[in-house]
């Protein structure tokens, strides 16, 4: 990766790399982009990445050859500050010393977009084990100079108000996986089966909150329906503790996903599913729940959650967790096929990749400005 790159991404390695670099290849000159990527990724972002020839990509976990010394630091210096006119930070993820290398060469900092995802922003106040209090206080330094900042509405407000950041806001919708989205099928139940498939949660990670919503829905437990859980990956321990609970209430009628599915895989698997149930406290899980409203599945959402201000935010009908309480099994599993209808054509309209185009070239307009 040397010569001018003009717009360089940071991207963890994640189930979006993916989708993202694909997005890319569709829409813009490889040229321009050039990606380094990091960290562990049980889902195999690289590895099936049909077009990434096209880009310069680097991997700093691919340790072949250690005397070329593959740090973030060592990178952006290789390429040079003055060839980089855009650095986009998809998740603020980076280690303490890329940070204080951030810091310390303010130029850079004025050349960088930070692309909120959920967690690098909730982490500052869950407290993660990683997070010691030097980190901290790096980040909040860092993030606070950070001059534009993708998020959704309810991310950006808590950015100001954890932060103290002044950053330009852009919207990005979708961030990844438009064209997935857009061209979702629509569900099409079986009704010679009376058995409801429901989906909860999107991995084993605390913020799902699946203990309270398996309490919720102990109500139904007599009823005819199979629950989805997935659990490929998050806290192993906090996983047990999910299936420990949703045995004891539901028995043989739980199903839980342990293991990465490929992408086209994964996204049949959720076409089957009737209702979608996401607890979650935090901006999570975002694409599967664009993705099922596509495909016209009936969405419960914790009403006191940043997704749920997302999506009443974009015109979409959904519906109480905290509501479950008072609802019969009938109103529970009704299927209002004008509401679920109009969902998908939104979902199709907001989530294409049209509409992710016009998102993005405003960030990547950015470049021109540095």
């Amino acid at each position: 990766m040397e010569g001018q790159i003009i717009i360089l991404h940071i991207f963890p390695r994640s189930v979006f790399l993916r989708d993202f670099v694909q997005f890319l290849e569709r829409n813009y000159d490889p040229a321009e982009h050039g990606i380094i990527t990091f960290g562990k990724d049980e889902s195999g972002s690289i590895e099936r990445l049909e077009n990434a020839d096209a880009f310069d990509i680097i991997d700093l976990d691919n340790r072949d050859d250690l005397e070329n010394f593959n740090n973030l630091r060592h990178i952006i210096k290789k390429i040079g500050v003055s060839d980089i006119d855009l650095i986009v930070l998809h998740s603020l993820t980076m280690s303490s010393l890329d940070i204080v290398y951030f810091i310390l060469h303010p130029q850079l900092i004025r050349k960088t977009v930070w692309v909120i995802w959920g967690a690098d922003l909730y982490d500052i106040t869950t407290k993660v084990p990683y997070m010691r209090p030097l980190y901290f206080t790096l980040k909040k330094v860092f993030a606070r100079n950070i001059p534009y900042v993708v998020a959704r509405p309810p991310d950006y407000k808590r950015l100001q108000q954890w932060y103290r950041s002044s950053a330009t806001h852009i919207y990005v919708e979708p961030l990844y996986g438009g064209e997935v989205i857009a061209n979702a099928p629509r569900h099409s139940r079986d009704h010679a089966s009376q058995t409801f498939n429901i989906i909860l949660g999107n991995s084993a990670t605390k913020t799902n909150r699946h203990l309270d919503a398996l309490e919720i829905l102990s109500k139904y437990k007599d009823a005819d329906i199979k629950i989805h859980i997935p659990l490929s990956y998050g806290d192993a321990q906090y996983a047990e503790m999910v299936k420990t609970k949703a045995r004891s209430i539901f028995g043989e009628k739980v199903v839980f996903l342990e293991t990465f599915m490929p992408p086209d895989e994964y996204w049949r698997y959720l076409t089957q599913m009737d209702i979608a149930i996401f607890n979650n406290n935090r901006q999570q899980a975002l694409g599967n729940l664009a993705y099922m409203l596509a495909t016209g599945a009936k969405i419960y959402l914790n009403d006191d959650s940043a997704l749920w201000e997302i999506f009443t935010g974009l015109n979409f009908t959904v519906h109480s967790i905290n509501n479950l309480r008072e609802v019969d099994y009938e109103e529970f599993v009704d299927l209002d096929q004008n509401e679920l209808d109009a969902n998908s054509q939104n979902a199709r309209k907001i989530y294409s990749e049209e509409h992710s185009v016009m998102c993005w070239n405003k960030v990547f307009a950015l470049a021109n400005k540095s």
